[in-house]
C-alpha cells in the first residue's frame, strides 16, 4: 500500500529500510533508504513531504526548532498504483530437483509473465502468463529465490527466445556465483 506524503509523492512504507532527517535552516529534508535494493537506492524529499513524513513517524518541531515528540498524525493510505511499482525483476532459484533457474518477471498492462531459463546454460525453458502483478501471482517462486540485478535489461520477447544474451547471462552468472 502506498502512503501519500504530499500532493505529488507517495511511498510504500513497508519497503523503507531507514529515513534520515536533517534540517538546513527552516527546511526539513528526509533521505529515504529502501529495503533489498541492489545497488542501494535512496530518495531525498524536502518541504511538505519531509514534514509530513516526520510527523507520521512521531516527530514534530517546536517554534524554536527543537524536536518535540507526539503520537503519529493520521495519514491517508492509497490503493496500490502500478505506475509506482517496478515492472521487471530477475531472480535465481534453486529448485527442489537440484536444478537451478534464472527467472525473469515482467508486469505490463494489468498482467504479468515469468520466463524461466536454465541457470547453467542460459537456455530458455518456458514462460507463464497471469493476470495481475508478478509479485502476487508468482509469490511462491519469489519467496524461495534470490533477487538478481542486471546491468542492462534485454528485450525478453526479441532477445531471449532461445537463450539469454551472452552479456546478460555472463553478468547474471557472476552475480549468482558471488552470492
Amino acid at each position: 500500500m502506498l502512503t501519500r506524503i504530499d500532493s505529488e509523492i507517495a511511498l510504500n512504507l513497508d519497503a523503507v529500510a531507514s529515513i534520515r532527517f536533517s534540517r538546513n535552516g527552516p527546511e526539513l529534508t528526509a533521505t529515504v533508504n529502501f529495503l533489498s535494493s541492489q545497488p542501494a537506492f535512496s530518495e531525498m524529499v524536502s518541504g511538505e513531504a519531509a514534514e509530513t513524513l516526520y510527523g507520521m513517524l512521531g516527530g514534530a518541531q517546536t517554534s524554536d526548532g527543537s524536536a518535540e515528540k507526539h503520537e503519529p498524525v493520521p495519514f491517508t493510505v492509497l490503493p496500490f498504483q502500478a505506475r509506482f511499482a517496478r515492472t521487471k525483476a530477475w531472480y535465481y532459484l534453486k529448485g527442489a530437483d537440484d536444478q537451478s533457474y534464472i527467472l525473469a518477471f515482467v508486469n505490463a498492462k494489468g498482467s504479468c509473465s515469468m520466463r524461466t531459463f536454465d541457470a547453467g546454460t542460459g537456455r530458455f525453458l518456458g514462460k507463464k502468463y497471469q493476470a495481475g502483478n508478478y509479485e502476487n501471482q508468482f509469490a511462491d517462486f519469489i519467496r524461495n529465490a534470490k533477487e538478481l540485478m542486471v546491468n542492462s535489461q534485454p528485450n525478453l520477447e526479441r532477445d531471449c527466445k532461445e537463450y539469454l544474451p551472452d552479456a546478460v547471462f555472463s553478468y547474471l552468472k557472476k552475480r549468482i556465483e558471488s552470492e
